[in-house]
């Protein structure tokens, strides 16, 4: 039985899908089976991924599975969880990429600390189109504990390409929410960190591309998201006793209140405004806040007229 196995979703773009599995193919570690599982495409994707990959597929190196209709990336992540049989479980977006040293190394690092149960690396992001890159977070150096914890509930690293995770773990923990896309992995994610321990590794080994067609474009769905996500992992803190820091509770309140002023909703925005200051008095003198009180004195009328 392999070791690890990576769980990647997929619709209607199988060239994308093609350079993602070469990147798992190419790695150094070799103990791995890959699960597609394609998402009702209408692309012939299945067609493609059988005549493209036939030798890696009567190996069982890759097995695949179509939904007859289209259930979304959570449900679809959710369905390779339930195939797995290995001990750790990756998840790979089908239009990301990894370096070769990806799973080597986040395999390594879950060898050298047992006590964790989910751990991340670095990433850079390209832009498809332009082929212009942006680092992923620096400053952190490699390690384990609250600080990389705080960094995940900030929503600063777990990207779901740059990940590992001990199946020990997802028995203990719901899967991923269908109901949150897009920011159903910040809560997935969180929600294990929180109950199994996280870490986090400062090297960049995967590629994670920015295009015409990446999920969710549409900013009210995601203000709503992040605001339902958020819900999500602050009564999941409580569940698993876990406290969170008034500072980052007021930080995520504030950007609420911004995000909520982004899309129109004022009242939204001035009650998440109200609960910042109140977990962190000191907040009502940030840039963020001082911004966001302004916006709301001008009123909804006024801003959206000259956001226009």
């Amino acid at each position: 039985m392999p070791e690890i196995s990576v769980v990647i979703p997929t619709y209607n773009r199988f060239e994308m899908l093609k350079r993602a599995l070469k990147s798992v193919l190419y790695q150094s570690f070799k103990d791995f089976e890959i699960i597609v599982i394609d998402d009702a495409s209408t692309d012939d994707t299945m067609g493609q991924l059988q005549s493209g990959f036939k030798p890696e597929i009567e190996t069982g190196r890759i097995k695949h599975i179509r939904n007859e209709k289209n259930q979304g990336r959570s449900a679809c992540r959710n369905t390779g969880i339930k195939l797995s049989k290995t001990g750790l479980i990756t998840f790979l977006d089908d239009d990301d990429y990894w370096l070769p040293d990806h799973l080597n190394s986040l395999n390594s690092f879950l060898n050298e600390h047992k006590n964790i149960g989910i751990a991340f690396s670095n990433w850079v992001l390209i832009n498809e189109q332009t082929r212009e890159k942006t680092p992923g977070i620096t400053g952190i150096k490699t390690g384990t504990g609250d600080p990389y914890l705080k960094l995940m509930l900030r929503a600063l690293i777990g990207y779901p390409s740059t990940g590992i995770i001990r199946t020990s773990l997802l028995e203990k923990t719901p899967g991923f929410n269908a109901k949150l896309p897009p920011r159903e992995d910040w809560d997935f994610f969180t929600r294990c960190a929180m109950k199994g321990g996280i870490g986090f590794i400062d090297k960049t080994t995967v590629h994670i591309y920015v295009h015409a067609g990446s999920y969710s474009k549409n900013k009210t769905q995601w203000v709503n998201a992040t605001e339902e996500a958020w819900n999500s992992i602050t009564a999941s803190a409580r569940q698993y006793g876990v406290k969170l820091d008034d500072k980052i509770i007021s930080e995520r309140a504030l950007r609420l209140s911004r995000a909520f002023i982004s899309v129109g909703d004022f009242e939204k925005a001035g009650m998440y405004l109200s609960s910042a200051v109140k977990y962190h008095p000191f907040s009502a003198l940030s840039s963020i806040a001082l911004e966001n009180m302004f916006k709301l004195l001008i009123g909804k009328r006024l801003y959206m007229r000259y956001k226009k």
